[in-house]
């Protein structure tokens, strides 16, 4: 081997670097945090979007027994017109129509029964979340208890849904939905919680 010129190497030769512990020790702590933090975000990425997969299919599983209002009156046989505004495309999620009339032939309110395979908390939560979304006023929001039956009053343009959920002995709940339209002259001067309605 050629004997090493130290006089060529001078102030260029090369030093060996010396590896400090400390600084093996935070590479490694760092590697682990970085490690831990895409784990991190892994899980709550899958956890969004499991959760979301699942509300799909819930939906996709409620429209499937779900008919409008509209839709199931005229399906039923009853040959009753529903007030101009009523929301025709009311959801009737997994229930049935058990009676319908008309109650004001004039103003053509009507009171209707369903039977429901839901119970009638589910029932009362759903409606009520419907209506806020639809920009209905909601002038009464009593949930169910063991002594009254959950109620929801609602208003819109001089018109009034009043909705009671009942839970049934043998499962299930029944939902009474009817109408009544009130004179828009005369709106201003009325309580719409003061009405005696269902």
């Amino acid at each position: 081997m050629a004997p090493r010129n130290d006089k060529l190497l001078g102030k260029f030769r090369v030093i060996p670097h010396k590896t400090n512990k400390m600084t093996i020790i935070y590479q490694n702590k760092t590697k682990i945090l970085i490690i831990g933090l895409a784990l991190v975000t892994f899980i709550v990425i899958t956890g969004v979007w499991w959760q979301k997969w699942r509300q799909d299919k819930g939906e996709m599983s409620g429209r499937e027994n779900t008919k409008t209002f509209s839709e199931e009156l005229s399906t039923s046989g009853k040959n009753i017109e529903i007030p101009e505004k009523f929301p025709k495309d009311l959801p009737i999620v997994e229930s049935s129509l058990v009676e319908a009339y008309i109650r004001n032939p004039e103003t053509k309110d009507i009171d209707t029964i369903f039977e429901s395979k839901k119970t009638a908390k589910e029932n009362f939560d759903y409606y009520l979340n419907y209506f806020k979304k639809n920009s209905w006023q909601i002038d009464e929001a009593r949930e169910i208890n063991e002594n009254k039956p959950g109620k929801i009053l609602t208003s819109k343009d001089g018109f009034v849904i009043t909705l009671v959920f009942e839970e049934k002995e043998n499962n299930g709940s029944k939902i009474t939905i009817s109408s009544t339209t009130i004179n828009t002259k005369q709106l201003e001067n009325i309580d719409i919680k003061g009405l005696r309605l269902k």
